[in-house]
């Protein structure tokens, strides 16, 4: 059994965990924009045969690395370590050059193949050559907000279990806890009352809006405030994930049940709209993941 990995290892392994989600994702994309995981695949695989070949011990020349395919044999002869699927690797690297280098673009089918390939390989040799279980690498480990990192580390265990509800509920906790840290976030500005909102902005027009016409229109006011909360919030979360280039495909799939409603005090609770739970764990592993994607970034831009 391989000796335990260092830290910096396992922050390098959680990015090769995150290249490989961007890569299933894109494979799922409609030709020709499917093609471009075939270059995500190959850098993940790549990265991953460096992060074990420095915890093994296995060394190269320091004027350059190794070619792709050199790791197996570099492997064995050094470390008497079996890398597996070098015939499917060996495929996908020369799909990657034909299209990087000769602008051949692989056919759908070809691309399914990479992603299932891709995934035996990282799943047998993380096991094999670093001890660890792929499944189980992550990056929430990289978000900083214990309120944030929290739900995902539960989300993970719990699609783990094959709670694909619990795992989405959390899910859908701790993006809106990451919206709103960023929301709130301290921010120069110019106004004199300070950086703008979208929320804040609406609450100030609601107000003269009920100021002058409240008294006409009675109980229906509350009920006419909570739509248009919620009409704000959806705007708000959409012009947020367009603005800061995140992956909107995901966040369509993600903003499908369940609703999270927000208490005075920060408290949340996750309510399920549609009389269905998800079936679908490559569904809400995609959500995961882009939740997790948006913390990170949002962290970084705060």
């Amino acid at each position: 059994m391989p000796h335990p990995l260092s830290k910096d290892l396992i922050r390098r392994l959680a990015f090769v965990r995150y290249l490989y989600g961007r890569g299933v994702d894109q494979s799922h994309k409609p030709e020709p924009f499917a093609a471009v995981a075939v270059l995500t695949f190959h850098d993940a695989c790549e990265m991953f045969l460096q992060i074990a070949a420095e915890h093994n011990g296995v060394t190269f020349s320091k004027q350059r690395s190794p070619d792709f395919l050199e790791y197996w044999l570099l492997f064995e002869q050094q470390a008497k370590l079996q890398v597996t699927s070098k015939a499917s690797m060996s495929r996908l690297n020369r799909a990657r050059g034909n299209l990087k280098h000769g602008g051949v673009l692989p056919a759908h089918d070809e691309i399914e193949g990479f992603r299932a390939t891709v995934t035996s390989f990282l799943e047998d040799n993380a096991l094999a050559l670093l001890g660890v279980n792929f499944d189980e690498v992550s990056l929430t480990s990289m978000i900083k907000s214990d309120d944030v990192r929290g739900p995902l580390e539960r989300a993970e265990t719990a699609l783990s279990a094959g709670d694909l509800q619990g795992a989405l509920g959390e899910v859908a906790s701790a993006f809106t806890v990451s919206l709103r840290r960023f929301e709130s976030r301290p921010r120069a500005s110019t106004r004199p009352v300070g950086p703008y909102s979208l929320r804040d902005a609406t609450a100030s027009l609601f107000g003269v809006f009920a100021g002058r016409i409240g008294d006409q229109i009675g109980d229906q006011l509350h009920d006419i405030r909570r739509t248009l909360d919620r009409v704000v919030d959806v705007f708000s979360e959409a012009i947020t994930v367009v603005a800061y280039n995140l992956d909107f495909d995901s966040y369509l799939m993600f903003k499908t049940p369940p609703v999270v409603h927000e208490f005075p005090g920060g408290r949340m609770q996750v309510e399920w709209t549609l009389r269905r739970e998800p079936t679908d764990a490559e569904v809400v592993r995609r959500c995961l993941n882009f939740a997790i994607d948006t913390a990170i970034r949002l962290e970084a831009l705060a």
